[in-house]
């Protein structure tokens, strides 16, 4: 009997002292506060957000590119790329960094200026790289159009005549092309401009096979030829990399004067 009083005893000493864990008794003086202590939950610790997958993160990325962003950024470019082909240059792959920016960025009637970098590589060793752009200026009143490329396309050669031509064995070459082009615009109406054309072109033939330089008969290996001219154009597109609507005429001629290259005569 004592041995189960004893049992009883204990095991409620062992309930109110759990008890007393979680409820105390503050006195002080002749008042009395009764308080409870709750142990806060374990705060759970931050899962990593789950990445998209990678055709996801890729559409996502050109549905963005479609926003106007030039009003926030100085400028604003997207990347392109992918796999070209033609009869001269066979296979290849190009590559494309377009950009879009504002002179005057509190402007919001005049369309953005643009940029546009450029690559192509083919398996014929077909190789070009270029810049080119459309600098527009406030309120449309001018405009400057430019581009600068350069490029390295392999060639095929017979000869010159028709007896060459008929009779001779192929011949290669390599053809190395520079362009420096730039025009001017003003507005006088409008959507009508009158401007001039400053270009620079540059053509030269390197590593003649098998016969090197023999089929040439002397001619030149390469030619030069600077040119300035005058446009009047009609152009109401809104966006000239890729318009939606709009009407673009454009008349332009150039001319290539003698004494500014090597070709022999002037050119227009």
């Amino acid at each position: 009997m004592l041995r189960r009083i004893a049992v009883v005893c204990f095991t409620l000493g062992c309930a109110l002292h759990g008890r007393a864990q979680e409820q105390e008794v503050y006195i002080n003086g002749s008042d009395t506060l009764h308080y409870t202590y709750t142990p806060l939950p374990e705060e759970e610790e931050p899962q990593a957000e789950k990445r998209p997958p990678f055709l996801r993160r890729v559409v996502k990325y050109f549905e963005g590119s479609t926003t106007d962003r030039t009003f926030e950024k100085k400028i604003d470019f997207t990347f392109a790329g992918g796999p070209s082909y033609s009869k001269n240059t066979s296979l290849g792959i190009g590559l494309l960094a377009a950009g879009l920016y504002r002179i005057d960025r509190t402007d919001s009637v005049t369309a953005p200026s643009d940029i546009s970098i450029f690559a192509n590589v083919s398996i014929s060793g077909f190789y070009a790289l270029g810049v080119t752009g459309n600098n527009i200026f406030s309120r449309n009143g001018k405009r400057i159009d430019y581009t600068v490329m350069f490029a390295s396309a392999p060639r095929d050669m017979w000869g010159i005549g028709y007896n060459d031509g008929r009779y001779n064995e192929e011949s290669s070459y390599n053809e190395k092309c520079y362009l420096i082009k730039a025009r001017y615009l003003h507005r006088v109406l409008p959507n009508t401009y009158v401007g001039g054309i400053l270009s620079f072109e540059h053509t030269q033939g390197k590593k003649f096979k098998p016969l090197g330089e023999s089929y040439l008969y002397g001619q030149k290996t390469h030619y030069t030829a600077t040119g300035v001219g005058a446009i009047l154009e009609y152009d109401s597109r809104d966006f000239i990399p890729n318009p939606f609507r709009g009407v673009y005429v454009s008349l332009q001629e150039t001319l290539f004067p003698k004494g500014l290259g090597n070709c022999g005569r002037s050119l227009w």
